[in-house]
């Protein structure tokens, strides 16, 4: 092999993750979900007040229906990076076990369209925010209504900020999270302990749990 080559496929081999992440991010193309963990329950709170971020480009009326909620329950707000419009939406979070998986989870329901997967439903509905069953896709039927179950968080305290269920985007740091939702770091890296490994780093559909203050 020619030496002008050898070093970048040393480092290719060395580092693939790094350089699928690259590639993905410098596509648009979604990472794979690897960090996606329900919030865990709490013996003291069963349920409470919490927010999930939506950034799939729906308007209000859609993210109604999708979260089977009213209208004043959807707060717009807009990204930092570019501007880019999204919404709060407050749901009503419980303490539920889901098919041996116990954690906090928001249940609305979806008509299934053609080409409904689980994946597509998740991503573009429900900006990757829903939890994966298990062999749900096998009884996936276009008309058929099926129950999403959406990640979202409570705190340990009656006064506790709200959490935000967030997916990570395109261009998005800690530092933009934190401006976008007026939180602090090391908040966010005390509900996501796998942050601390690499607390610059971040994959496009990493989900966050983001504590945010009440001002």
């Amino acid at each position: 092999m020619s030496s002008r080559y050898a070093l970048p496929a040393l480092l290719i081999l060395l580092f693939p993750q790094f350089f699928t992440s690259l590639i993905n991010f410098a596509f648009g193309v979604p990472t794979q979900l690897s960090q996606i963990h329900p919030f865990r329950c709490t013996d003291r709170f069963k349920s409470c007040s919490s927010l999930l971020y939506q950034h799939n480009g729906l308007n209000e009326d859609q993210i109604a229906t999708f979260y089977s909620l009213k209208k004043s329950k959807i707060e717009p707000i807009s990204h930092p990076a570019g501007g880019k419009q999204g919404y709060l939406v407050t749901v009503p979070c419980t303490c539920k076990n889901v098919n041996g998986t116990n954690g906090y989870f928001y249940d609305t329901f979806y008509k299934l369209q053609p080409a409904g997967t689980f994946a597509n439903v998740s991503r573009q509905i429900y900006s990757w925010q829903a939890w994966k069953v298990g062999g749900d896709e096998k009884i996936y039927k276009v008309g058929d209504v099926v129950t999403i179950h959406l990640l979202c968080g409570c705190g340990e305290k009656a006064d506790s900020q709200p959490i935000v269920t967030y997916t990570v985007q395109e261009f998005d740091t800690i530092s933009v999270i934190v401006d976008l939702l007026s939180s602090k770091i090391g908040d966010i890296e005390n509900l996501n302990p796998y942050l601390a490994q690499h607390p610059q780093f971040l994959q496009v559909g990493w989900l966050l749990y983001v504590p945010m203050e009440k001002s």
